[in-house]
């Protein structure tokens, strides 16, 4: 008789505990604040319950192994937040080639910018032409800046 009345207590915990794991699935996807708030208190609820159920196994049979799986939600959230980091990561390591291109175009830009001012005959100009040099120099500067900076959004939504 015990043996039965353990394995009810055991399928009644296992099904609370999946009850429990559907809520937190609903809880975590719910918009609506009043609805989050009702789904909670019968998480509540099913929680105690639970907690009764294995009590009452504790009672009927000291030691008894529980098989606890509630925290699924949180440890799917974790692991997605994980993989989306490795992603980020994989995408700093191994750029695209648009990323690399980019960042090529922007260093060539910064070099141009830079021996266009080391250049007499240029310097000259610039030196007579002051607002046009600084118009120049500026639009160079940040047209490197918005390519090589523009294709990492792109690689962030990944």
């Amino acid at each position: 008789m015990a043996l039965s009345t353990l394995d009810e207590l055991q399928s009644r915990y296992d099904a609370l505990t999946g009850r429990i794991v559907a809520l937190d699935v609903d809880i975590s996807r719910e918009l609506d604040s009043e609805r989050r708030k009702t789904l909670s208190d019968r998480r509540i609820e099913l929680a105690t319950e639970r907690e009764k159920v294995a009590s009452d196994i504790a009672i009927l049979h000291p030691g008894y192994p529980l098989t606890v799986v509630a925290n699924a939600p949180i440890l799917e959230a974790r692991v997605s937040a994980l993989e989306r980091d490795v992603r980020k990561i994989w995408g700093i390591l191994r750029p695209t080639v648009r990323l690399w291109a980019a960042r090529t175009i922007c260093y060539i830009l910064i070099v141009v910018t830079w021996s266009m001012w080391m250049i007499k005959e240029l310097r000259d100009w610039f030196l007579l032409h002051p607002p046009q040099a600084v118009a120049i120099t500026l639009s160079l500067i940040l047209t490197a800046v918005i390519i090589r900076w523009l294709p990492e959004d792109d690689n962030e939504k990944r």
